[in-house]
C-alpha cells in the first residue's frame, strides 16, 4: 500500500476528473442524437482511459530521481517491488479485456480505432523521455487534447454516433477551458517549481505571460461555446454554461490581484478554477439530457 501512495504523490486529480466528465459528455451527446447507451461500451472506455492514467503514473514514479530527472539509479529496484507488478500487469490486463469487450459490441472499427489510437499516442508520449522532458513546460497542452477532442469524441463513436461540424466547436471550448483552468491550478505551486528547480509552464513563459495565456483561453472558450449554440441551435438548452462566466471572471480577478502584488487566496482560486470547469460541464450534462 505505500508504494501506490507513493505513485500518486504530487499527483493532480483535476484531470482524471476531468477525462471521466469529457468522456461522460460525449456518451450524452450520443443518447441525445438517439442512439441507445451501451453500457459496456461506456465501462470499456472508462477503465481503458483509467489504466492508462494509472500506467504513465507508474512510469513518472519508476523513472523519477532527485538528482536527474532521467537517472536509471533504483529504477530496477522499484520494478521488483510486487505491489508494482501487479498494479502494471493489472492495468495491462484491463486494456485488453476492455478491447475485447468493444470488440464484441462491434464498436472497434473505424473511427473508434483513430481515437484509441490517439489516446494511446498521446499517453505514449509523456511516458517517454523526450515527451516527459517538453511536457514538464506543456503538460496541460497534452493534457488538454486526451480531455478533448479524443475522451470527448472517443465517448460519442463508442455509442456509434458520428461527430458533426458543431461538436467540434464543442470539443475546441472544452479543450480550452480545460487549459486555462490547468493553468490557473499551477500558480499556488509556483514557489515549490522554483525551490525544487522543476520545470512548468509558468517557469517557461514566466507567470505574468502565463495570466494573459490563461485570460485569452478562458476568453476563447466562451466564445466557441457560444459558436457552438448559435450553429447547433441550443442555446436554450445550453444557457446555463455562459452564467459560467461569472465565476470565470472571478478566476480572472484572483489572477489579477496576484499580478498586482497582492496577497493571494490559492485555496479560493482552485475552488474556483474546478468550480467553473465542473459548471460548465453540468450545463452542458443538463442541456443534452433535457434537449
Amino acid at each position: 500500500m505505500s508504494e501506490i501512495k507513493k505513485i500518486f504523490t504530487g499527483t493532480s486529480w483535476f484531470f482524471p476528473f476531468a477525462g471521466l466528465l469529457s468522456l461522460g459528455l460525449g456518451t450524452v451527446i450520443a443518447a441525445e442524437s438517439g442512439k441507445p447507451i451501451s453500457f459496456v461500451s461506456l465501462l470499456a472506455g472508462i477503465f481503458i482511459f483509467l489504466s492508462l492514467f494509472l500506467l504513465e503514473r507508474i512510469q513518472n514514479y519508476i523513472s523519477s530521481s532527485k538528482t536527474n530527472l532521467f537517472s536509471k539509479v533504483g529504477r530496477t529496484d522499484k520494478l521488483r517491488n510486487p505491489q508494482l507488478v501487479a498494479l502494471i500487469f493489472g492495468a495491462f490486463a484491463l486494456i485488453f479485456v476492455c478491447l475485447y469487450l468493444l470488440l464484441r459490441e462491434q464498436v472497434l472499427i473505424g473511427v473508434n480505432l483513430i481515437w484509441l489510437g490517439l489516446l494511446v499516442l498521446l499517453f505514449t508520449i509523456s511516458f517517454s523521455q523526450a515527451g516527459r522532458l517538453w511536457s514538464l513546460g506543456f503538460r496541460w497542452l497534452l493534457e488538454g487534447l486526451i480531455i478533448s477532442p479524443v475522451l470527448l469524441l472517443l465517448g460519442s463513436s463508442l455509442q456509434g454516433s458520428q461527430p458533426v461540424y458543431a461538436q467540434l466547436l464543442l470539443a475546441l471550448a472544452v479543450f480550452l477551458l480545460y487549459g486555462g483552468i490547468s493553468i490557473a491550478l499551477l500558480f499556488p505551486n509556483y514557489e515549490d517549481t522554483l525551490e525544487k528547480g522543476s520545470r512548468s509552464f509558468l517557469t517557461v513563459i514566466g507567470w505574468e505571460q502565463a495570466i494573459t495565456v490563461h485570460n485569452v483561453l478562458l476568453l476563447m472558450a466562451f466564445i466557441c461555446l457560444g459558436g457552438y449554440s448559435f450553429v447547433s441551435g441550443s442555446w436554450r438548452t445550453h444557457w446555463g454554461s455562459f452564467a459560467m462566466v461569472l465565476v470565470a471572471g472571478l478566476e480572472i480577478y484572483l489572477l489579477q490581484r496576484l499580478s498586482r502584488g497582492m496577497k493571494p487566496n490559492w485555496p479560493l482560486l482552485r475552488a474556483v478554477g474546478i468550480s467553473v470547469f465542473t459548471g460548465v460541464m453540468y450545463f452542458l450534462y443538463f442541456g443534452f439530457i433535457n434537449y
